[in-house]
């Protein structure tokens, strides 16, 4: 009689052995390696999110300054802040495009040393279309933020961990608030010289070139996550798959609204303080009221953020985008409050001060929901595109 067939035994044995192979090798292949930026890492893009928050208010502080000593018009300065934001807007996708391709830390530094080198020469410049233009640079460079933030975070933290993002928006809302106690003052004033204004466009020039400096050397990672476009197909299929997971995705497609509620407060601080100071309110009570603000917003982070990671570990699906929808409510209610009682009489009441600081609190813990749920809702290889969108 014939003896077994070893051959057929051994493949089929190789064979199996192979398909188990492949199989224990599937979850391996797709398991997320995080980027580990180390602590001095860390503690530079946290401090980009501060910076970014003192600079975004630096030029709604300075417009009036421009009034006075440029003598540029309202519709100049229209023109000006209207050109600043549009072309951070539309440059954001540029940068959220390198920041999904090529290394995070490198994308970050190029668009904070270019946004350095145009805030020194806005500090000498005095012609409106010499400023206009820089403007329109600074505010190119400026876009690259947002999107390389997003994709920094994805990539380095878990995706049941959204305490960064509170902590970033935290750090950015407090550098608004200095900006708006510090600035609003120093501009009209002389400072070594030189008119205020000047001196906070240099200063701040030079604080970006050294952060995007210590980026280059202090925020490297072990692991080479970058991706470079190895065609123009795949290039187009990167912007498409972008918008896609935005708009086809409805838990991405309100949280565009989450971020446009979340940044609309923010916006309008300076008109804030302008209808307070109309209302014959002193500065010092004003530059109070925006500390109560800034006080708020560290309470804010400390307290809802815990909150809303408590929310979220009961809730996993929709935790966030309740505690979301929650905070706008108590912020729609604060604002109508402080419009519906009567205007402050030449000064501010003790309730004033409690609904600026509760305004405070919601402005932090907002903008810690909408950027989590764009995270978990798409890709990884699509946050900085898809959030450059948003």
């Amino acid at each position: 009689m014939p003896g077994p067939d070893h051959s057929l035994t051994m493949s089929g044995l190789s064979s199996s052995q192979s398909a188990g192979s492949s199989d224990s090798a599937e979850p391996t292949a797709s398991k997320k390696v995080n980027a580990d930026y180390g602590v001095f890492g860390q503690v530079l893009y946290h401090l980009v999110s501060f910076t970014e928050g003192y600079e975004q208010q630096v030029l709604y502080m300075c417009v009036r300054t421009f009034q006075s000593t440029l003598k540029f018009s309202k519709r100049q300065l229209t023109m000006l802040v209207t050109v600043s934001i549009m072309s951070r807007m539309c440059c954001s996708l540029v940068w959220g495009l390198l920041a999904d391709a090529f290394e995070t830390n490198l994308v970050l530094a190029a668009g904070l040393l270019f946004m350095g080198i145009a805030s020194i020469f806005l500090s000498s410049a005095s012609h409106y279309s010499a400023i206009l233009f820089l403007r329109f640079l600074h505010g190119a460079a400026f876009g690259c933020v947002y999107p390389v933030q997003q994709k920094i975070v994805a990539e380095s933290d878990d995706d049941k961990n959204s305490s960064t993002f509170t902590r970033l928006h935290a750090l950015n809302t407090i550098g608004r608030m200095l900006c708006a106690v510090l600035t609003t003052e120093a501009a009209q004033n002389i400072l070594l010289g030189y008119i205020g204004w000047r001196v906070s466009y240099i200063v701040l020039g030079y604080v970006w070139i050294s952060i995007g400096i210590a980026i280059i050397f202090g925020m490297q990672t072990e692991q080479d996550l970058s991706t470079p476009y190895e065609s123009i197909e795949i290039f187009i299929s990167q912007i498409s798959g972008a918008f896609q997971a935005v708009f086809m995705s409805w838990s991405a497609f309100l949280s565009i609204f989450t971020m446009l509620i979340a940044e609309a407060p923010m916006c309008t601080l300076p008109y804030m303080i302008t209808y307070l100071e109309y209302l014959g309110v002193s500065d010092l009570k004003v530059g109070v009221a925006i500390v109560v603000t800034t006080i708020g917003g560290a309470a804010g982070t400390a307290a809802g953020g815990k909150v809303i990671d408590r929310i979220t570990k009961l809730h996993e699906d929709y935790g966030e985008l309740i505690a979301g929808i929650v905070v706008m409510g108590v912020r729609l209610i604060v604002c109508l409050l402080f419009f519906v009682s009567p205007a402050p009489d030449g000064r501010l009441l003790w309730y004033h001060y409690i609904e600026f600081a509760i305004m405070g609190a919601t402005l932090v813990t907002v903008g810690g929901v909408d950027r989590p749920i764009m995270k978990k809702a798409i890709e990884e290889k699509y946050q900085a595109t898809a959030s450059a969108t948003t």
